[in-house]
């Protein structure tokens, strides 16, 4: 399977994704991770106990090339079927 489309998404609105799915990777909240993402082909329970955490402290500060990086992990990605762009 690969890439269909590119979506465009604000820079607020992938930092927040960002953000939320580091929040309940660190809280172990399986659910929580598996509700938030359509991934089929990787383990929830292994993404969280082998998470590691980026600095989102620092975020506001990344270049939009280091934030979509991310967001075309599993977990943090929508679908594994796009590609995320950063748009204001």
């Amino acid at each position: 399977m690969s890439i269909k489309s590119t979506v465009y998404i604000t820079r607020h609105n992938a930092i927040k994704r960002i953000k939320d799915v580091t929040k309940e990777a660190l809280n172990k909240d399986y659910r929580s991770v598996a509700r938030m993402s359509f991934e089929d082909r990787y383990s929830v329970e292994s993404f969280i106990n082998n998470f590691e955490c980026p600095d989102i402290v620092g975020m506001e500060k990344w270049t939009d090339k280091m934030i979509e990086d991310v967001l075309d992990l599993p977990f943090f990605r929508w679908s594994m079927f796009d590609n995320y762009l950063i748009r204001n």
